[in-house]
């Protein structure tokens, strides 16, 4: 989303600055070659513990605001900014307990004070039934200069709030584009795995849906292993198990250690492979781009396959992936982790398998028209940062 981001903003405000509130700064500050983009570093502790009640301190008075603006970086980014933009990828649903809500608030109250321009680029809302949940959103979006719902479930749930949305729009990293020589390197990056000409089906598992899963009772990793013996016993073509968030730790961003304990019950067959990228977003879309299939749970790895026009099957845990995969207007199978076995799988996975080339047609149509949506979040903003300056 980042990414995709810069992309769009430096084409339209080539002279811009950049200042990214990082909750992974190390990792962060470590891959920021550009000079436009100044990271300053706001770790959950930070935000949550720290920023966040000196933020509803400061809503108080502007002499409290100048104040902290003139001592911590995070509000002196705050103060100095024309815009705010909020790319978290879903907010203010119910269930998902009072920590995430209150990073939910966080992501746009301190602008939101400052009575700065704070744009909620599209990303999954609701549903607002819970009464602390439905209360925080109602305060903080309603306060929002633009609050963009990623689908229309999500443009549905901002109604049942009172709240009018101009139209619901694709994730904002389908306007991504890959540069060729990212395109190259991906490409030999998969012939130095296997230089045959057998197809590649891409795996990409995810943390956050395997933890699902053991609430659940459900053995993630016996489910998926299984799953991938099953369809190698029926037909003939490569498995790349590859993690797209690349996180450390037992940080639920973490999919290495993951995919690594997959592929080790795995790697006795010739045919599975394993390949941890560059902490890269663009290459690991270009790497995905080059299956003939796609396996994933995180939702920006399904965004990379679909946008790339790779038939995929989903296993989420959120009507963020069905509105995403309705925008194609394709035959994308997709599985709740709840009902997650290696026979359901197996059988989605069979069926979608014989409909991928009219998949991939679909998928090729279509790709167009969800990037030209998604890049109307910019349009969006461009106009009203405009006018702002204009008025000024």
């Amino acid at each position: 989303m980042l990414h995709a981001v810069l992309q769009e903003l430096r084409r339209r405000f080539p002279s811009s600055q950049f200042q990214l509130l990082s909750i992974y700064p190390e990792a962060d500050h470590r891959r920021n070659q550009e000079g436009d983009l100044q990271v300053i570093s706001s770790p959950p502790l930070w935000l949550l513990g720290w920023y966040m009640p000196l933020t509803v301190i400061a809503a108080v008075s502007k002499p409290s605001q100048r104040f902290l603006a003139s001592r911590l970086p995070f509000f002196r980014a705050i103060a100095e900014a024309d815009a705010i933009i909020d790319l978290s990828g879903i907010a203010f649903v119910d269930g998902r307990g009072l920590p995430l809500l209150w990073y939910n608030i966080s992501c746009a109250l301190p602008g939101i004070i400052w009575r700065k321009p704070v744009f909620k680029l599209s990303q999954a809302l609701g549903p607002f039934k819970k009464a602390v949940n439905r209360l925080a959103a109602k305060f903080v979006l309603r306060r929002c200069a633009l609050v963009i719902p990623r689908g229309a479930r999500s443009f549905q749930f901002l109604k049942d709030i009172g709240m009018q949305s101009s139209s619901a729009l694709p994730d904002v990293s389908f306007a991504l584009d890959i540069p060729f020589d990212i395109q190259r390197k991906a490409e030999r990056i998969i012939q130095q795995l296997d230089e045959s000409d057998l197809p590649w089906v891409i795996v990409s598992p995810s943390r956050v849906v395997a933890r699902l899963c053991d609430k659940r009772g459900i053995d993630f990793l016996e489910q998926m292993s299984q799953f991938v013996n099953e369809i190698l016993r029926e037909r003939t073509f490569n498995i790349l198990i590859l993690p797209h968030s690349l996180g450390t730790g037992n940080s639920k961003n973490n999919d290495i250690n993951l995919c690594q304990s997959l592929y080790q019950r795995l790697k006795k067959n010739e045919h599975v492979f394993l390949h941890i990228a560059d902490d890269d977003p663009v290459l690991l879309r270009a790497i995905i781009g080059q299956a003939s299939f796609f396996v994933g749970c995180r939702f920006h790895a399904v965004v990379a396959a679909l946008s790339m026009s790779v038939p995929t099957l989903i296993l989420g845990w959120s009507h963020k992936y069905r509105e995403m995969a309705d925008a194609f207007d394709a035959e994308i199978p997709s599985l709740d982790f709840s009902s997650l076995s290696a026979t359901a799988l197996t059988v989605e996975f069979r069926n979608a398998w014989r409909k991928r080339h009219d998949t991939h047609a679909r998928l090729k149509l279509n790709g167009p028209s969800v990037k030209a949506l998604a890049s109307c979040n910019f349009d969006l903003l461009e106009a009203y940062i405009r006018q702002s300056h204009a008025c000024n």
